[in-house]
């Protein structure tokens, strides 16, 4: 099934745009749903393997929508990325792990902006980043775990940065058509001053 609506999907990316992602965007979400129930309901591959998979699907989604200009599938694409970890935790607490990932979405993140300047985008996964690792620094984070977390941060911080860099420089900038350009309102939070604090105390 969701072969058959990828293929058809991108057969009519053209003809009927909108009704092409949406097909395409079933089609990863059949193969998502299939790997997190091969994992957590019949046991079918180890979570180890579960999640690189679900990490190929984000790839794939976000591929789509950088060669579509479909903003909405980049969100579902990242959204579901930052969740795949926890829908495949074993409860180890396994934050290497967990991170890795984040740098691995978030890397994903800034291909994606590099070719469509999608603020918004930008900060969902800001806002992803910080708050599932801030949840998890509430609940599990301990004086001892500071060596292996900080170059974590440090490499979210300095994307951000760099993000928030290229974002200031859209501010007053002749608008470009409407699926290449950040948002007015994504630009200005992320050039805020306190924004840029928030960065350097990180």
């Amino acid at each position: 099934l969701g072969v058959a609506l990828l293929a058809f999907g991108w057969r009519s990316r053209e003809s009927k745009p909108q009704l092409g992602q949406i097909l395409q965007g079933g089609g990863v979400a059949a193969f998502y749903l299939v790997v997190i129930a091969a994992v957590k309901l019949h046991d079918m591959i180890p979570a180890a393997v579960g999640l690189p998979l679900l990490l190929v699907l984000v790839a794939l989604a976000s591929t789509l929508a950088v060669l579509q200009y479909a903003p909405w599938m980049a969100h579902v694409s990242m959204v579901s990325g930052f969740f795949a970890p926890v829908l495949m935790s074993d409860g180890s607490g396994n934050y290497v792990a967990l991170f890795s990932v984040f740098i691995f979405l978030n890397a994903g993140l800034m291909f994606m902006f590099a070719f469509r300047e999608w603020g918004h985008l930008c900060l969902t996964g800001f806002i992803l980043t910080y708050g599932i690792g801030g949840l998890w620094g509430l609940d599990a984070y301990r004086p001892e775990m500071w060596p292996s977390v900080e170059p974590f941060l440090l490499a979210f911080t300095a994307g951000y940065g760099w993000i928030a860099w290229r974002l200031n420089g859209l501010i007053g900038r002749e608008k470009q058509p409407e699926a290449d350009v950040a948002p007015d309102w994504a630009a200005v939070v992320f050039s805020a001053p306190r924004l840029h604090l928030f960065f350097v105390l990180a």
